[in-house]
């Protein structure tokens, strides 16, 4: 005489049982020493970078070439204000020539 088999659901412990086991095998997967070793080469890049003399230096530079170029931006402010000063008037006169609207 064969048994009679019914089936249940899983109890709750079984199935944290079943996600535990089932996370601890991906967990398994993962290369942590890889991971860490990458990290640590990425800090190292990054600290040689940030601490670079080349870079302290560029840093160095930038406030003096940003007060050059506010001085080059004012001074082709005052051309084109200069040479604007000097265009309107003509372009008027050039515009009440009478062959000019010919």
């Amino acid at each position: 005489m064969d048994l009679l088999e019914i089936p249940t659901r899983p109890t709750a412990l079984e199935e944290v049982r079943t996600k535990a086991v089932e996370i601890i095998e991906k967990l398994d997967e993962i290369d942590f020493r890889h991971l860490g070793d990458s990290f640590i080469q990425t800090v190292d890049g990054l600290n040689a970078v940030v601490n670079s003399p080349s870079l302290k230096g560029a840093v160095a530079q930038l406030d003096p070439t940003v007060g050059h170029l506010n001085d080059a931006f004012t001074s082709a402010k005052k051309l084109t204000d200069d040479l604007d000063a000097h265009v309107q008037p003509a372009a008027r006169a050039y515009a009440r020539q009478p062959s000019a609207c010919s």
